[in-house]
Parts: C-alpha cells; structure tokens; sequence
C-alpha cells in the first residue's frame, strides 16, 4: 500500500513532498524521503540542453509535438481497408464463458431466478454501439460506421449469420480496436517521417526557455549511509553528473552500464535519466513521452562532443512492439539530427544520437555509440 501511494505521488509529480502516511495497523510512518543529489564540480555552472521532437507551424514559434492534436487528425481513415482483418475472424472462434441471470418476479415466491449461459441468450450486434466503441480511434461516426459496415459484409459473404455475428460481437469489437490503431500507427508513422522531412516536424533546440535544461539536481531515496556505486575498480565513480550514485537507484543490469560508462575515458558525463515530470523526454507519433535510460556524452576528437540518449531493453523485450516502437524512433530522429549542416550545443559541434539497445549487446555496441564510428560492431 505506501509503495502504490508513493509511485502514485511520483506520477503526479508531488515526489519531491514528504508526507506522513498512516499504516494499516493504525500507527504512523514516514515515507521514504527524497534527497537531492547535486551535480558534479565540473559541472555544477552548465546548462545542458537537449534536443526536443517540436511541431512548427507557419508563422508560429515551434512547440512540442503532440500526436492527439498534430498527427491523427491528419490520417485519412476513408484509406483504412479491414477486409484483411474481417477475413482472419475464425468461424469458430470462442468468447469468454459468461452467464446471465433473469430476474422474474413470482405470486408465491416474490422471485425466481433463471441463469442462462450466453449462447443461450439472443444477441444482437448493434453497430451504433460498435462506432462508438471506435470513436477515439476513427473521431468521424460517419466514417466509423463505414468501417462497421465493411466488416460486417465481408463477415456476410463468409457465411457468418447475424446470430453468430450477435454472439462474437465482443470479441468482433476487442480485436477490431486492436486492427484499427495499429493501422492509426502506422499511419501516423508515415505522416511523421514526412513531416520531418519537409521541416514541419523539427528534432531539435529551440534557443528560448522553452528548451529541455538537465536540472542541477537529482533525487534519490536511498540513505545516506546506503551502498554507493563503485567503478569496477573499486574506487568512487568520476564521470557521472550527479554524486553520489546509490546502488539500490538502479538494477543490476544498469549498474553495468553506468559502470562501463564510468570506466571508459572519452566519457565527460553520464546521467541516469528517470520518468518523472523534470525528466528528458522524447516525443514520437505514439500517445506518451520516450524517457531514454541514460543520456551521456563524449569527447569528440579535438572540438566537439557527442550526446547519445540511450534506451536500454531486457533479452526478453526483444521485438516486442514497445521496442520496435522506440528502435524505429529514435533511429528515425538520429537520421534527422545528422542530416542537419551544423549542429551546436552553446559552443561547438555536436553529434547527437538516440538509439535502443539490449543489455546482452552492451558491450558490443556500446564503443560504436560513444565513438560515433559507424564502422564499430
């Protein structure tokens, strides 16, 4: 219970509050306490900037993209053909196992009571329902019911009757919602890179308040005397942003990277980002914001740095459709940043990157993303 109490304070950014909560057993504890963790020395006057995903409209100054607003509008919905989806409804295809119970009233009995299992009960499917279902993925109902309506004879001419329509119509509703935003995926995707290609979508700095600036602090709950992080030689860590690192701040496979990244000399910082509201966040053609694992940066030859975001995947995500969201992207925002003539960060050129990468393939694609070298494994 006061772990769901503190994740949702976390969510609704009143974290950095400390609040007295009440146990179930009566008696009063503290919740954990946030303590800021400061920047590093070196680093405690610069502002770092980040590039941002931005909408420019014309005449207008650019703000951040919103997919809801900027991108679904623009999908052409009378181009979504479902007869592929209505041809794959199996004939035999099996609901959950549900009941209804009639309630009749009875002269001796006050009364009675009926439970039917629903293949037993007269169904109906009832388009209007079905397009309102739909209604936040297809915002046109006239629209909408042209989509019910080519499902509905495409499941005709394969011999589907209206009672077995009626009985799987749930079922007919659930996977058609399924179909239809992957396809407003999919579509949105498309609007997006051709955005970004002809400008109106912008992955980049904006020069005024309105920039993503990495705080001057971080947060942790850890304690005090909790067990710091080390460097894989034993000593304090000396490239991360903010001091000190607490072990319990991150799993174990994180640990590796912020150790790997510790250790490796062209590193100037490292930052282990969260998913708070003060995070850095990245915006796609999805509902949401990306918040890439770590962001660090590195020395690039003589002048220069190089920043690289870096989003961090379990084997067991591994094409799972979060990570083939996220892997399409941030590659299509890295191709962005590099087309650019010049990019600078306040003072010198920068390279930027952003890119997803499993823990097992650390190691070997790890120097090949702080070097920039396209030529590394």
């Amino acid at each position: 219970m006061v772990e769901a109490i503190k994740e949702g304070l976390s969510r609704d950014g009143l974290s950095d509050l400390v609040r007295d909560i009440v146990l179930p057993d009566g008696g009063v504890g503290a919740a954990s306490v946030k303590r800021a963790v400061q920047r590093r020395d070196a680093f405690r006057t610069f502002d770092i900037a980040l590039p941002q995903v931005l909408w420019a409209d014309p005449g207008r100054a650019p703000r951040l993209i919103d997919p809801e607003t900027d991108l679904y509008p623009l999908v052409d919905w009378t181009a979504c053909d479902v007869a592929g989806f209505a041809d794959a409804i199996p004939m035999d295809a099996r609901t959950a196992e549900s009941q209804v119970v009639r309630l009749r009233t009875a002269v001796a009995a006050g009364f009675e009571t009926e439970t039917l299992k629903t293949e037993e009960v007269e169904r109906r499917f009832d388009p209007a329902f079905a397009v309102r279902m739909i209604g936040d993925l297809c915002p046109n109902p006239f629209v909408g019911r042209a989509v019910i309506g080519q499902v509905l004879d495409r499941l005709n001419g394969r011999g589907f009757d209206d009672a077995r329509i009626g009985r799987l119509s749930g079922f007919i509703i659930d996977e058609l919602r399924r179909h239809l935003s992957a396809w407003r995926d999919g579509q949105a995707a498309r609007i997006f890179r051709d955005r970004l290609a002809d400008g109106q979508i912008q992955f980049q700095l904006r020069g005024d308040e309105g920039d993503w600036i990495m705080p001057d602090h971080d947060w942790t709950t850890a304690d005090e005397m909790a067990e710091q992080l080390t460097g894989s030689a034993g000593g304090p860590l000396q490239r991360s942003l903010f001091l000190p690192i607490y072990k319990a701040d991150l799993n174990h496979d994180e640990r590796k990277v912020a150790v790997y990244l510790d250790d490796t000399a062209a590193i100037r910082w490292w930052h282990r980002n969260g998913t708070s509201r003060n995070s850095y966040a990245i915006r796609g053609w999805r509902r949401g914001n990306v918040y890439p694992d770590f962001v660090f940066a590195a020395l690039k030859g003589d002048s220069g740095q190089r920043i690289v975001a870096l989003e961090s995947k379990g084997d067991q995500l591994a094409g799972n459709m979060d990570t083939a969201y996220k892997t399409a992207l941030l590659s299509s925002l890295s191709k962005a940043w590099g087309s650019r003539e010049t990019t600078a960060f306040g003072r010198g050129e920068v390279d930027f990157e952003a890119a997803v990468v499993l823990f097992s393939e650390m190691n070997l694609k790890l120097p090949a993303l702080i070097t920039g070298d396209d030529k590394a494994p």
